[in-house]
């Protein structure tokens, strides 16, 4: 299958008020059977600062934003990250916690502390009746289970930013992006063992991680952070971590956190305060 770019759907207004249809430095989507939601850092753009000036707005599957109530509703949310559905609740990363809203009121469901003192968590991902979280800080891939919180599943992959669970249950892709923005390299882990190998050679700025056509994982790259440049998106082969660039006829700046519909594929780009829709040909 082709992927074809067709169009941006929504521009970053300069109120960061999740109830207007605006986004600020959006950068994860995550979509449930009506609505899509997307995590903004915020105006400021600084993604380790406890500004409260975070938001989670509401789109429709095509990716357009749409009205309703402001999430959080009560509370606040400084650099809200990866998002995720599970069992009717929407998880959120922010900095040192996994907050859980309901999805239709934005009230706040519960909240979980990070381990160990740790400040940089970044996505999330539905693993079982579980949840799988990156610690960007500390390389590693942690585990909660709503009822029992957090475990430490691996370690060793430095700047660990997207992840994905593999439908054989037993395994989870990390896209990592290096410490220190670096470049990092993409990951496969054994959830039961721990055990973590690279996949494949390819190098980048990785941010997010998802599954697409053919079996395939789609992995986002911003290739720059030093100023906007139009990132990659690569298909990679889950076994051999073969990749090959998907041509796109218009640019995505910082291509970040981006997940799959029935549709084709949501990417928000974070500078470019839009969210791009790749749909399948």
């Amino acid at each position: 299958m082709r992927l074809v770019l067709p169009i941006i759907l929504a521009a970053a207004a300069s109120s960061a008020d999740a109830q207007e249809r605006s986004l600020a430095n959006p950068e994860s989507i995550t979509c449930g059977e009506e609505h899509c939601f997307v995590s903004n850092i915020g105006e400021k753009l600084d993604a380790t600062a406890r500004d409260g000036d975070g938001f989670i707005a509401r789109t429709d599957l095509m990716g357009e934003l749409v009205a309703g109530p402001a999430i959080p509703k009560d509370g606040i949310l400084n650099a809200p990250k990866g998002l995720a559905l599970l069992e009717d609740v929407l998880y959120g990363v922010d900095l040192d916690r996994v907050v859980a809203f309901d999805p239709e009121t934005g009230e706040t469901r519960g909240e979980w502390p990070a381990p160990d003192g740790t400040e940089g968590l970044n996505d999330i991902a539905v693993f079982g009746d579980a949840l799988l979280v990156t610690d960007f800080t500390g390389g590693r891939l942690l585990r909660l289970d709503p009822a029992k919180g957090f475990i430490v599943l691996a370690a060793g992959m430095p700047g660990a930013n997207g992840v994905i669970a593999a439908p054989d249950g037993v395994t989870a892709y990390v896209a990592a992006s290096g410490a220190e923005l670096e470049g990092g390299h993409l990951y496969r882990v054994d959830l039961e063992s721990g055990r973590v190998e690279p996949l494949g050679r390819e190098t980048g700025i990785f941010d997010g991680i998802t599954w697409g056509p053919e079996g395939k994982l789609i992995v986002t790259d911003w290739v720059d952070i030093h100023a906007p440049t139009p990132g990659r998106i690569l298909s990679v082969n889950p076994v051999s971590g073969s990749a090959r660039e998907i041509s796109v006829p218009e640019p995505i700046i910082s291509p970040a956190d981006l997940t799959a519909t029935a549709q084709g594929l949501l990417i928000p780009s974070m500078l470019g305060g839009q969210i791009a829709s790749l749909s399948l040909d």
